[in-house]
């Protein structure tokens, strides 16, 4: 559904945060090649899975790699696992952002539990960091993180970040000498990226 979605790429905005300061060189690519933008996104959904695990109940006896499993167990998924899975991902827990393929479990695996909103929360990402490398320059952690101590869940409540912002100052003064997206000023700020989405300075 569209509302999960929110929340996945929320929890993956929030946890991919830490993952660019932390890859200066990944992020000076992405900046370099913006079309790398889409592939990116499916990286960092692999690399910081929201959903840790999901248990399914066994209708039938089946055997998976050898091993039997008879009806009525329950068997869990640890999505985090199947996204660093070496007969899938060449080096797996490397962080690598033009991946292709990139057969990652982030939205489910196929069929009736696949997300939904798969496409609205792959959209919302590309917006989110598309705007972010527009508007920030040298993006670093400044402290650990926080986490959400959740077995379900990978969540932070905190995260600090050093950063410069770019922003267009607007003033009837400087009229024709004033063109669209000029940088005309630079500050140093300290965001504060919150379990619910949100960043304040």
């Amino acid at each position: 559904m569209p509302t999960a979605a929110t929340r996945r790429s929320s929890a993956a905005s929030n946890s991919s945060s830490q993952g660019a300061p932390a890859r200066p060189r990944q992020l000076a690519r992405l900046r370099a090649a913006p079309e790398l933008l889409p592939s990116a996104v499916k990286e960092i959904l692999r690399w910081v899975l929201p959903v840790v695990h999901f248990a399914r109940l066994v209708t039938q006896d089946t055997e998976l790699g050898g091993v039997p499993i008879p009806a009525g167990d329950r068997v869990v998924l640890f999505y985090p696992s199947a996204n660093r899975d070496t007969d899938v991902f060449p080096e797996p827990d490397g962080f690598d952002i033009a991946r292709v393929p990139n057969d990652h479990l982030a939205f489910g695996g196929f069929g009736e539990h696949y997300c939904l909103g798969a496409h609205l929360a792959r959209l919302q990402l590309q917006t989110n960091f598309r705007h972010i490398l527009a508007r920030l320059d040298d993006i670093e952690l400044d402290g650990p993180p926080g986490r959400l101590r959740s077995g379900f869940g990978d969540r932070i409540k905190r995260l600090p970040i050093r950063c410069s912002a770019r922003w267009t100052v607007l003033s009837p003064s400087c009229g024709d000498r004033c063109e669209p997206g000029d940088v005309r000023g630079q500050a140093t700020i300290l965001l504060c990226v919150t379990g619910q989405g949100e960043a304040s300075p």
